[in-house]
């Protein structure tokens, strides 16, 4: 059956009567989902902003919705609602599927794709407000699922024994809690140790503060906090790197950390009906989810410094070399322009990516190693001829030799500054270049017959131009090689 939800209700809570039945969702339901006077609307709470009114959440009064109030009209409250001066702000108050949001005064403006994308999961999070709505939900549609099957005679996956039942089904797994409409006050640190968990539902509690500890989670891809009373959130939920939906409406939240930055797989940041600071509370409806985590990423605080790197010792017995034949190399990834996208490396703020801003660090890092020998991979034609070879020459007494890729044959001079490949700088001073090699794994591979019939081969290497490059170098003092 899947994933199923896990919901309860215990005796007297809001979610039951007290027969022990689930209680309606709200005073204005009937059977049909309607109230007594059609589409009718109560108040839970206060309005959470003087001047603000969220049709189909909370209102400060018995309202009647019309449907001449979901229109792109100019706006004109219904009579015994007052309204605050023209001078206020009156957010979405008319038809979400019309894309428009009109204010006071006639005065309209036109909901962009990204704000419409709020303002239509916030209406669906304020109609998910009863007890372990999400639940029932699933539930039903389980057992609709379930009638079907047995009509047919098949099981879930379409297999049957001949008896009409599923041979190959299995005990029920549930990865989903919800815990939505209970009007819970504190959450217990002990759910956060089903870290097998994809899904939680904490949406219309009565939540002030939601634990660190749900960092553990690492398994979640969607979290609904909405309807709560969030003023901050923890900095670890940007730890919980493999979500897609973070759904937060309806909170008193005013700004969010910047750690969130680390949610690089987010889809959907469901910040409606929050008083949000700006930046991020004109870029959310502006821009989307993706503008926000990008900004929230460059805006945060670079962490500790990396440790310093350990010399490894080589046995010299082993080699039977001199201290005059010993010496140190260093070998490093310099990372290509070209790879250094944020798509391949989705954590990592776009500044730190710059190539202005790594090159520099790159020199700082061979120079105080000072390394005799320093083989550098991805390292693009461009950046050996204008920037490291000079440089190093400079501050580090090196020469160098360099090769790129194999593509670079077939390409013009500009074009082969941005091909990456393999340099070689060594101290001028203790070494003579003797003989530089190119190795081209492709054209060794297409030479060698039965290379040719191996299937890691073609994938490997075929489809690729990867090199190494070779160079024997001469010590000065002692003539070793």
């Amino acid at each position: 059956m899947g994933a199923q939800f896990f919901s309860y209700n215990p005796p007297g809570s809001p979610g039951t009567s007290a027969n022990g039945s689930p209680a309606p969702s709200s005073p204005s339901m009937n059977g049909t989902g309607y109230g007594p006077h059609g589409h009718q609307m109560y108040a839970t709470t206060a309005p959470r902003f003087s001047n603000q009114l969220h049709f189909g959440a909370k209102l400060p009064a018995h309202v009647q919705l019309n449907h001449s109030m979901l229109t792109a009209s100019p706006y004109q409250p219904p009579m015994g609602l007052s309204t605050h001066p023209a001078t206020s702000s009156m957010p979405a108050t008319n038809s979400v599927s019309a894309g428009v949001v009109a204010g006071v005064n006639g005065q309209m403006t036109i909901a962009g794709p990204h704000h419409q994308k709020q303002l239509e999961a916030a209406q669906l999070s304020r109609q998910a407000a009863s007890p372990h709505h999400h639940a029932r939900v699933a539930a039903a549609a389980s057992r609709t699922s379930a009638l079907t099957a047995a009509n047919s005679g098949a099981g879930a996956d379409g297999q049957t024994d001949g008896s009409g039942t599923n041979s190959g089904a299995k005990a029920s797994e549930w990865t989903i809690v919800d815990l939505g409409g209970m009007q819970i006050k504190n959450v217990s640190k002990e759910l956060f140790r089903y870290s097998f968990l994809t899904t939680l539902y904490l949406n219309h509690n009565a939540l002030h503060f939601i634990p660190p500890e749900i960092s553990r989670l690492r398994s979640l891809t969607l979290l609904d906090i909405s309807g709560n009373k969030l003023t901050a959130l923890p900095p670890e939920l940007g730890m919980l790197v493999l979500l897609r939906e973070l759904l937060m409406f309806d909170n008193e939240i005013t700004f969010l950390p910047a750690e969130f930055g680390g949610l690089c797989m987010l889809e959907t940041l469901g910040l409606e009906g929050n008083p949000l600071n700006e930046p991020i509370a004109s870029m959310i409806q502006n821009e989307g989810t993706t503008a926000v985590i990008s900004y929230l990423r460059d805006t945060c605080p670079a962490g500790p410094e990396p440790a310093d790197r350990e010399w490894i010792s080589l046995e010299e017995d082993a080699y039977g070399s001199t201290p005059n034949d010993s010496f140190t190399i260093m070998t490093y990834n310099a990372l290509s322009e070209r790879y250094a996208t944020a798509q391949a490396h989705p954590h990592t703020p776009s500044w730190a990516l710059s190539w202005d801003y790594r090159k520099g660090l790159l020199l700082q890092e061979f120079l105080n190693y000072n390394a005799d020998i320093l083989c550098v991979q991805e390292v693009e034609g461009g950046q050996f001829e204008e920037y490291f070879r000079e440089q190093l020459a400079q501050h580090g007494e090196y020469e160098g030799v360099f090769s790129p890729k194999s593509r670079a044959r077939t390409m013009t001079e500009s074009e082969r500054k941005i091909v990456d490949g393999c340099a070689t700088f060594y101290k001028s001073s203790k070494f003579t270049l003797i003989e530089k090699h190119t190795v081209e794994f492709q054209q060794i591979a297409m030479q060698r017959p039965e290379l040719r019939k191996s299937e890691d081969m073609l994938n490997r290497v075929m489809l690729k131009d990867n090199i190494a490059v070779i160079v024997l170098l001469e010590n000065k003092e002692t003539g070793g090689r």
